[in-house]
């Protein structure tokens, strides 16, 4: 009674998984998980997945579509591509240089598009013509040629500041860049791996009170 109650879907990757990390010729860090975890935190902080352009989450500019996504060359009248392409427009000031000017070799990694206004997708990005600066992807549902912006995550590549990571689904090996050259040994570090604490279906008048929740939520169907 009266205690502070939080339903946790994270574990603890020393503790509860009893997993060592070790370390890549290239000082990134990396841990074998006995199960998927998709999320990561270091002491309950949400670390940012390895993306390009850089941006984070405790400063928001991970929001911050104008300077920290890059953007397509696109305008309402221009039809500079088609759908399932975008060029790169290079850099943008105060933020990032530009793919091109990066060395990122983006196929293989996963394009977010915001390529039809209000709506954005991700797709796999299949091919890239850096002469041009134009990657291919496999066509969106929808497409509006105005305002394209876009950033990269998906690859292990795009590990580049203290405290990205990157999550291989088909091994279950998670890849990490610890803050201040830090032992990810030493400091606690926790995986999502919980959707959902509660699953309630078909069910009416059903109340939960006086719970946190961490890295976990509830799903109600048809209730």
């Amino acid at each position: 009674d009266n205690e502070r109650v939080v339903i946790d879907g994270t574990k603890s990757i020393s503790d509860d998984l009893n997993q060592s990390w070790s370390t890549a010729i290239d000082g990134i860090q990396y841990v074998d998980l006995p199960e998927p975890g998709w999320q990561l935190f270091l002491e309950r902080d949400e670390q940012v997945p390895a993306r390009w352009p850089n941006a984070n989450f405790s400063d928001g500019t991970v929001f911050n579509r104008t300077h920290n996504w890059a953007h397509g060359t696109i305008t309402g009248s221009n039809n500079a591509y088609t759908n399932g392409w975008l060029t790169d427009s290079g850099a943008v000031t105060g933020a990032h240089g530009g793919l091109n000017a990066s060395g990122i070799d983006p196929v293989g990694a996963i394009a977010i598009l915001n390529v039809a206004s209000f709506r954005s997708y991700s797709r796999v990005v299949t091919g890239w013509n850096a002469m041009n600066e134009t990657f291919s992807f496999d066509q969106t549902d929808e497409w509006k040629t105005k305002h394209h912006a876009y950033f990269l995550e998906g690859k292990r590549e795009l590990i580049d500041v203290e405290g990205e990571w990157w999550y291989n689904s088909t091994n279950q090996r998670l890849h990490y860049l610890p803050p201040a050259g830090q032992d990810a040994n030493d400091l606690d570090l926790r995986v999502k791996t919980q959707p959902f604490a509660f699953t309630v279906k078909n069910s009416d008048n059903v109340t939960l009170e006086g719970l946190e929740f961490f890295g976990t939520t509830v799903q109600f169907d048809n209730c």
